[in-house]
């Protein structure tokens, strides 16, 4: 060990002459590869000002750039056999050897207070961290800011329904052309993107990150991130299914469970998945559009707090699966089975039956509308506490529509009834001239050949939007013309009224 130390006896400037002398350094005997090369300032911060010159000169000479002012406490770093040897054999003035001395000292491993500097263990740099961030109580609702900021692939939701035409899209928005060709426009264009399989993605924040930190920090990241489970990209799902394989206990029981649009997905990833979903916590279950799967039923067996299940575009989705499932399903308040179209009445009547909670169900469809009629409509109005029913594309009838607004029209906010072609006039303009459904806000009758007579839905947005309360009547092309000449003729009756009153005052006042 190369430790040169003045004697307490001698002089000091014969002992710097020694150290700075290229002989001294070349006789010095070469310590042995392992032993740790220590410094050789044995003096603290007390020292003359005489003392710390010399021993400044001295590491100067050696390239160390360390201050005295260090406490002697301070543990030196390692010193690599390449850095001794040459600090043995250079000339201490020659600029090769500082330059070498910068290179290798830029490769000493770096120590913490507390460890020894011959250990080999990793650095660990905990002690850098305030304590607060320390304690999983607080580490774990901080990341919970940050999870919050993730968005769950869904889709899209819509004001209006795109227009028809250039000319729909006029009558949409009262003759405004510039708006109307925007609003057209960008419906060509979304369908371009539709044909060739593209969507737009906002990038969004997510806490893989958190992850990188500490061992602490992973271990509450993780669990927050399995909480929320949700994919629309088929190999990250892969990859969640064989990190679970290997290690089951770090995964928490998630409460939402996303599958988007993985058309490719296999019968035998969504099994291997139910053990991790299947549990109490689960309360949203979603595969949208995912035709070739279905949910095992042991998920629905130990869910049974499910609240929300959206299964649309499903092809294997049929009566009996509902029947199977929905004696599980008691605080089922969503469901969503647009395009499932091997659906017919009787499954819905066991998701009446079994959920009384229900107040969303979207049944519509495009094709096999025949299997859903006005039994379902009347079995959710007598069952269920359904605020919000779709039933585009069936053939649900007018004394269909009549019991649902006897039963549940003040609750109705949301009723969808495009392409119905069996209602009439009885039907939604009956009741709206009735006032069957009051606190309605979203109207959809689209390509309803039948219905002709509009003024009561007319004067019901009318007397809405007096009040300032918004109301969104959908209608087709036909509709829509039919729907602003009625408004031009209410407004010219209200007109003439008002003028018929004003002449009727003036002449009694000169009477």
């Amino acid at each position: 060990m190369l430790s040169p130390k003045p004697s307490r006896h001698g002089s000091f400037k014969r002992a710097r002459e020694n150290i700075e002398s290229p002989t001294c350094l070349r006789r010095a005997k070469k310590p042995s590869s392992d032993a740790p090369f220590r410094s050789p300032n044995r003096f603290g911060s007390d020292a003359s000002p005489r003392k710390r010159g010399i021993f400044a000169s001295w590491r100067q000479s050696l390239g160390q750039l360390t201050p005295l002012a260090t406490p002697t406490k301070k543990r030196p770093a390692l010193l690599s056999q390449s850095s001794f040897d040459a600090t043995i054999t250079a000339s201490p003035g020659d600029l090769e050897l500082k330059i070498s001395l910068e290179k290798d000292f830029s490769d000493l491993s770096l120590w913490s207070p507390g460890v020894s500097p011959v250990e080999t263990a990793p650095p660990d740099f905990s002690h850098a961290s305030h304590r607060i961030f320390e304690m999983p109580e607080i580490l774990d609702r901080i990341l919970r800011y940050l999870e919050n900021d993730s968005t769950i692939p869904q889709e899209k939701a819509r004001q209006r329904r795109r227009p028809q035409s250039l000319s729909h899209a006029l009558l949409m928005y009262n003759g405004d052309r510039v708006k109307a060709e925007r609003v057209w426009q960008d419906t060509l264009n979304q369908l371009k993107l539709n044909q060739k399989g593209k969507c737009l993605k906002d990038s969004q924040p997510n806490l893989y990150n958190c992850l990188l930190v500490n061992k602490l920090w992973f271990t509450v990241t993780f669990r927050i991130m399995t909480e929320k489970l949700f994919f629309d990209d088929h190999q990250k799902f892969q990859k969640l299914l064989s990190s679970f394989t290997q290690s089951q206990n770090n995964f928490s029981r998630p409460t939402i469970f996303v599958l988007h649009k993985l058309s490719k997905l296999s019968q035998a990833e969504v099994d291997a998945a139910s053990l991790l979903i299947s549990s109490d916590n689960l309360k949203w279950l979603e595969l949208y559009i995912c035709p070739k799967v279905l949910p095992p039923l042991s998920v629905f067996q130990k869910s049974s707090n499910l609240e929300k299940l959206v299964l649309p575009g499903n092809r294997l989705v049929t009566d009996e699966f509902l029947m199977r499932i929905t004696p599980h399903l008691p605080k089922l308040k969503l469901l969503d089975l647009r395009a499932c179209d091997k659906v017919s009445d009787s499954g819905v009547v066991s998701v009446s039956t079994n959920c009384p909670q229900l107040g969303i169900c979207n049944l519509g469809r495009h094709r096999n509308g025949h299997l859903i009629t006005s039994v379902s409509l009347v079995a959710l109005a007598r069952h269920t506490q359904v605020e919000t029913v779709g039933a585009a594309g069936c053939e649900v009838t007018d004394a269909g529509v009549w019991e649902l607004a006897m039963l549940r029209g003040p609750k109705i906010t949301r009723l969808s009834l495009n392409n119905c072609r069996l209602l009439t006039n009885n039907s939604m303009p009956a009741l709206m001239s009735l006032n069957y459904f009051p606190n309605i806000s979203v109207i959809e009758v689209r390509n309803i050949p039948q219905i002709s007579d509009l003024r009561p839905l007319v004067a019901y947005r009318k007397y809405k939007r007096a009040r300032g309360i918004p109301i969104l009547i959908e209608g087709c092309e036909r509709i829509e013309l039919l729907m602003k000449e009625e408004e031009w003729r209410l407004d010219t009756e209200y007109n003439s009224r008002v003028l018929s009153d004003l002449t009727q005052w003036v002449n009694a006042e000169t009477d």
